[in-house]
């Protein structure tokens, strides 16, 4: 059930947990949740009592990581070869 995908009228997407961890490097939905809770990663958004994050500040959150030096950066594998899967609206590039 963590494979539903809800398209936003702004043209968003809200990610599920499983989605959102692998678009973070693999991470275990634990690490998501931990990084949540000190302050470090965007706020869930709740859909019938499942946990959503929104597409556009997942990208975000990524970005400033790389812009943060090396030293600074989470630990673990959300930083190396990351890419967020594109939404149907968007092509997928070859």
């Amino acid at each position: 059930m963590d494979d539903a995908k809800i398209d936003l009228a702004n043209g968003d997407r809200l990610m599920p947990t499983g989605e959102t961890c692998h678009a973070c490097g693999g991470i275990s939905p634990s690490t998501l949740w931990r990084w949540y809770t000190e302050g470090d990663f965007p706020r869930p958004q709740y859909v019938l009592e499942r946990r959503f994050w929104l597409r556009s500040e997942v990208e975000a959150w990524l970005g400033a990581q790389f812009a943060r030096p090396a030293s600074a950066r989470r630990r673990g594998a959300g930083l190396r070869n990351v890419t967020i899967p594109p939404t149907p609206a968007e092509p997928a590039s070859k």
